[in-house]
């Protein structure tokens, strides 16, 4: 049956059916969230207050994950009210008689259909869609290193590995991934000789400043800065061996140098995240010297942190006094396995 319905005409159980589409096809099989209303099984010459008001909890669950906010377009009818296709009114029982109520006009079978058009119109698959205050932040994991490295005595390479985990299986991974979750990554270098203009230390710290907060979701990577290199990968897209997914050069002079992030999906429900910062520079003209004009190759100083932090679905909202859970997802577990500490003689996995 196609919507909207025709005023005067019956309501069928195909078309409250066909309004739950985005609960069945979105809300419970890929955010495996648990849903209020349920399809009807028979034809039905009316709908019953309870069934549009658990579809209206149903929806806005999905509305306001998706936007934001609650949906200003439609509203659930009152025990005792007479259900049509664009208003619902009071019905007196006895007499027969229809009074219009406060919202009556947004009270419709054909209002949910208005709603429901809005969230078949998300794009699920945009990356960072979502608003991002429909998330948790789990606590940030951090990683350092404060010894000096970047030069020929000491290691270009350092890398810090991160491992996230689906511990709770297949289906809270569905749910995180489809329902919007994402990681930010992170990095900053202080001490050493950060604030002098033309020093390895400083244009490092201009490069992860410049950098800003990369995010990671299912379907590709961004910088808050807008600045580096995203590769269109997402979490879907890793498979065995590491896929590079963003990356961030040095400028001027350092240009050798970068930060990357690559990742690779370890086993079902396990991902790793392997950032390398690479200092490429071998020395360029006086830079770091003592104005001899020989060129110079500068060990990194300071106190270098990488920072990683996932962010889980978790979204509701209040109707009529009462609080509802519009979207909620267990957080993942994640550890270092690799840290910025060590001196890799090869690339570690």
């Amino acid at each position: 049956m196609a919507l909207p319905v025709s005023v005067g005409a019956t309501i069928l159980a195909a078309e409250y059916n066909e309004l739950r589409d985005p609960v069945d096809s979105i809300y419970t099989s890929q955010w495996y969230q648990t849903a209020f209303s349920s399809d009807v099984t028979a034809d039905v010459d009316s709908v019953t207050e309870q069934q549009l008001f658990n579809l209206y909890i149903d929806l806005q669950s999905l509305y306001v994950h998706m936007y934001g906010s609650l949906s200003a377009d439609f509203r659930p009818p009152a025990v005792g009210q007479k259900i049509g296709a664009d208003e619902s009114l009071d019905y007196n029982q006895a007499t027969g008689a229809e009074t219009a109520v406060s919202n009556s006009a947004l009270m419709g079978f054909n209002d949910y259909n208005t709603v429901k058009i809005d969230i078949e119109n998300f794009d699920l698959t945009a990356h960072l869609n979502y608003p991002t205050g429909n998330f948790t932040p789990g606590s940030t994991l951090t990683n350092q290193r404060t010894t000096a490295w970047g030069n020929t005595s000491t290691t270009d390479d350092i890398y810090h590995i991160v491992e996230i985990e689906f511990a709770n299986g297949a289906d809270q991974e569905a749910a995180w991934l489809n329902a919007g979750g994402f990681i930010t990554f992170r990095a900053d270098l202080t001490g050493g000789t950060v604030g002098t203009v033309g020093t390895k230390d400083d244009d490092w710290q201009t490069l992860l400043n410049a950098m800003g907060v990369i995010y990671v979701d299912k379907n590709g990577s961004s910088s808050s800065n807008f600045a580096g290199t995203n590769y269109n990968v997402g979490i879907s897209d890793l498979g065995s061996g590491y896929s590079l997914i963003y990356e961030k050069a040095g400028s001027g002079a350092y240009d050798d140098n970068n930060y990357r992030i690559y990742g690779t999906r370890v086993s079902a429900g396990v991902y790793r995240f392997r950032i390398r910062f690479y200092d490429g520079d071998t020395g360029t003209g006086d830079l770091g010297g003592a104005g001899t004009g020989t060129p110079v190759d500068e060990a990194v100083g300071g106190t270098l942190t990488s920072r990683i932090q996932p962010h889980t679905p978790d979204s509701g909202f209040i109707w009529d006094s009462t609080t509802y859970t519009a979207c909620s997802v267990t957080q993942v577990n994640y550890s270092t396995v690799y840290s910025l500490a060590n001196n890799p003689t090869s690339v570690p996995t």
